[in-house]
C-alpha cells in the first residue's frame, strides 16, 4: 500500500469515529469525550476493531446500550 493510499485510509477511517462519536453522543446526551470513551471501551472489551465498531454505530448495528438508543 502506497503512503498516500495509507492516508486516505487513516483520513476515512478518523471520518468514520467521529462519525460514530457525534451519534453516541447525542443519543446518549454525552460529551464527545465521553462519547469516544465508550467506543473505545467497547471495542477493547469485545476485541472489536474501533473503525468496525464506528460502521455499526453509523448502520445501526452496534448495541443499544453503547448508542443510547432506545431498544427495539
Amino acid at each position: 500500500m502506497t503512503l498516500s493510499a495509507q492516508l486516505q485510509a487513516a483520513l476515512e477511517s478518523r471520518v468514520v469515529i467521529e462519525q460514530a462519536k457525534g451519534i453516541i453522543a447525542a443519543r446518549g446526551g454525552v460529551s464527545m469525550d465521553a462519547a469516544f470513551a465508550r467506543l473505545r471501551a467497547h471495542a477493547r472489551r469485545h476485541g472489536i476493531r474501533l473503525t468496525t465498531l464506528a460502521h455499526g454505530v453509523i448502520d445501526g448495528s452496534a448495541p443499544s446500550a453503547l448508542t443510547g438508543a432506545p431498544p427495539p
